[in-house]
């Protein structure tokens, strides 16, 4: 298995270098330290994770936070024009949340960002069959899925109303 200043990297698809970055510029600009972690992630096996999304940077502090905590990675599950940026938005999505589309040059740098963990990819509008299929063979690899309860960030930084996919995927 492949590591990192002692973190397990258990995704081939994680790029050592990007990860690295990653833990560099959060310990350079002092994030790191100030970062508390209340409850435990296991440091074995399988493991969903569920986190509030109110920023874009709350996927790379939960990639800090696991790599602090557990000595390991996790894989997010990401919104699939995040996860490739040439992608087009969903314009009915984007009116139903009250949403304008994300800039181009913005989706590229937080595409650059969603990938650093190998993301899950899922597309909100049509989810398919093989992205639940993803997300289960990763637990059975043994690994942590992260998945966002509010489903998207809220531009007004409040709560959203809790999504089930989470419980959902817990059940099965």
């Amino acid at each position: 298995m492949r590591e990192i200043y002692g973190i397990r990297l258990e995704s081939p698809g994680i790029l050592k270098w990007k990860y690295s970055l990653l833990l560099d510029v959060m310990h350079a600009t002092g994030i790191a330290s100030r970062l508390k972690i209340e409850g435990g992630l296991p440091m074995e096996g399988p493991a969903i994770l569920t986190v509030n999304h109110l920023s874009y940077l709350d996927p790379p502090i939960c990639y800090l936070a696991a790599a602090k905590l557990a000595r390991r990675t996790i894989r997010m599950v990401a919104r699939d024009t995040m996860v490739n940026p040439n992608l087009l938005e969903d314009s009915e999505e984007l009116n139903e949340m009250g949403k304008r589309p994300t800039p181009r040059p913005l989706r590229h740098i937080l595409s650059f960002l969603a990938n650093i963990g190998d993301p899950l990819s899922v597309n909100r509008s049509h989810p398919a069959r093989k992205s639940l299929n993803a997300i289960y063979s990763t637990l059975e690899y043994g690994q942590i899925v992260a998945i966002s309860l509010q489903n998207t960030r809220n531009p007004a930084n409040d709560l959203l109303a809790v999504e089930n996919g989470a419980a959902y995927i817990a059940l099965q």
